[in-house]
């Protein structure tokens, strides 16, 4: 299963820099809670994470980051069809930011095989950063 898991996460990635938002946003249940420090955001329709999605994709490129390597922190065990998947995401490109972003997504087998995230906590990294492209869609719960 970790195979699997880290391959989905790797391909997130590239479908996150090729701006497959479709694709990536298929991945979600909404509404999608999302966790930083101690403030949750959820994000309610497909357009709003679409738009999210694409903001954070310009501004990490405006950054100089090219690509984003998923390195799988760990899988945790399954209870009741749902598991925690932590995942550090390294960003490539100069400048090379020093701390990746650690993501701790808890996701689900669907009924057609795919695995679905259903909750996601940003646990290090740059949280301002997150913060405020959250705000900026006005998704402060």
């Amino acid at each position: 299963m970790v195979e699997t898991v880290k391959k989905f996460f790797e391909t997130q990635g590239e479908d996150f820099f090729h701006r497959r938002f479709d694709v990536l946003s298929a991945c979600y249940t909404l509404p999608l809670p999302i966790y930083v420090g101690s403030d949750i955001y959820v994000i309610e329709t497909s357009d709003v994470l679409h738009s999210y999605l694409s903001q954070l994709r310009d501004r990490l490129e405006s950054m100089g980051v090219v690509r984003l390597d998923a390195h799988m922190a760990f899988v945790g065990s399954e209870n009741d069809g749902r598991f925690p998947i932590c995942v550090d995401w390294h960003l490539d490109g100069p400048p090379d930011p020093a701390t990746p972003l650690q993501i701790l997504y808890f996701c689900r087998w669907a009924s057609d095989g795919l695995l679905q995230t259903e909750l996601v906590e940003l646990q290090a990294g740059d949280i301002a950063f997150a913060r405020d492209l959250l705000e900026a869609h006005g998704l402060h719960f």
